[in-house]
């Protein structure tokens, strides 16, 4: 897992966790109301630039605003396993 950029559809550019490459999808965990987790094509990695910054710290801010603004399960789950 690792923390990147990565350009949305409306042309903005938002922080999000990518987790590790599946045959066809990759998941990932944007900010977003609610905290869910998404997926992109393999093949749309060119959106994707990796981020310099600590893993931990993103994944416990992510899961503080999920507990403020909402979070879904599937996304909990992810981030858990990037704890451990």
């Amino acid at each position: 897992m690792r923390v990147a950029r990565i350009h949305s559809k409306d042309g903005g550019v938002q922080t999000a966790i990518i987790g590790d490459p599946g045959r066809i999808w990759t998941p990932y965990v944007m900010i977003d109301f609610p905290v869910r987790l998404r997926k992109i094509r393999n093949t749309d990695t060119r959106y994707v630039k990796d981020m310099d910054y600590p893993l931990k710290k993103a994944v416990r801010h992510y899961l503080r605003i999920g507990r403020d603004k909402g979070i879904t399960n599937g996304a909990k789950k992810f981030l858990r396993s990037a704890l451990a």
